[in-house]
């Protein structure tokens, strides 16, 4: 199976590094020094769970215009840039690619499909805590690593049984649900936009977040803003799932925090329209209190 990272980051080059470990047939888009140092002296991953290893040397494009006949994509950059990458990825596909996407926010594929006219893409779900620190080089330094990932409806594909079992051949935790994702991309986003926006907000790792009872008390209010909003589309869950993520946010590593931290600390682009943004708009659409996600929204886009 040809497979293409689009996206060497945090996520891409960690599931795409322990792909190409495993003998997969695996290519990696990289732009600049990051594509310079892959190519000079590999692509290094530091892992606290499985890990350090270089995949050297590393099958490597620096334009989707060298994308030749992919099989299958994992599409790994940030919301931002879908609508360019989106329109560049027109008429790269055959008939039988699949792109798996593997972002921020709860409608990432039907942009996909939209900007690229490409139906065969379907929404995904990581679970890790990796970053690219340097060029060349990413660290997984917490989280899961686990990958979910499915049709919106609950209908049966074996194509994307079959490349769950080739991740799990790897050594990915990788789950396809054959009952449907859309439940399970709120209850993500549900954990994201309150992990995302407070490490963000606050220029903080979690760690002294959760330490503080009056800001963890804040924490748990924006996880219950965006589960009023999922309801609100019909979106239900069985267990509660605010507590769950309150237990999963204490057991974190100390020092965990998230992309969205690092691009607003970097002063780059950034997905705060996808996440604390989306939930303010939405809400607001449907009259719900959606304080919070506006402070959080409001103290990134003019401090960030």
């Amino acid at each position: 199976m040809k497979i293409y990272i689009i996206g060497t980051g945090g996520l891409g080059g960690y599931f795409g590094g322990m792909l190409a470990k495993a003998g997969q047939d695996v290519t990696f888009l990289a732009r600049g020094d990051h594509y310079q140092a892959i190519r000079e002296n590999g692509l290094k991953i530091k892992s606290v769970a499985s890990g350090d290893f270089t995949i050297q040397p590393a099958q490597l494009i620096s334009d989707l215009k060298e994308m030749k006949d992919p099989d299958l994509i994992l599409y790994a950059v940030k919301t931002y840039s879908n609508e360019a990458l989106g329109a560049q990825l027109k008429g790269r596909f055959n008939p039988n690619t699949i792109l798996l996407t593997f972002q921020n926010g709860i409608d990432s594929d039907q942009q996909i499909i939209q900007y690229s006219g490409h139906h065969k893409v379907y929404p995904g779900i990581a679970y890790i805590i990796s970053t690219r620190t340097s060029p060349g080089l990413i660290e997984q330094s917490g989280g899961p690593r686990k990958l979910i990932f499915g049709e919106r409806n609950q209908q049966s594909n074996k194509e994307l049984e079959r490349i769950a079992q080739i991740f799990q051949d790897a050594n990915i935790d990788a789950t396809y649900l054959d009952q449907g994702i859309e439940n399970k991309l709120w209850e993500k986003y549900i954990f994201i936009n309150a992990f995302s926006g407070f490490t963000a907000a606050y220029r903080k790792e979690i760690g002294p977040l959760r330490s503080d009872p009056a800001v963890f008390d804040l924490y748990r209010k924006c996880m219950e803003e965006t589960l009023a909003l999922a309801q609100s589309y019909g979106i239900q869950f069985e267990d509660d799932i605010v507590g769950r993520y309150l237990q999963f946010t204490q057991n974190l590593e100390e020092n965990a925090n998230s992309s969205l931290f690092h691009d607003v600390i970097g002063e780059g682009p950034n997905e705060l329209e996808s996440l604390n943004g989306t939930v303010y708009r939405l809400g607001k659409e449907k009259g719900l209190d959606v304080s919070i996600n506006q402070l959080l929204y409001t103290m990134i886009k003019h401090h960030g």
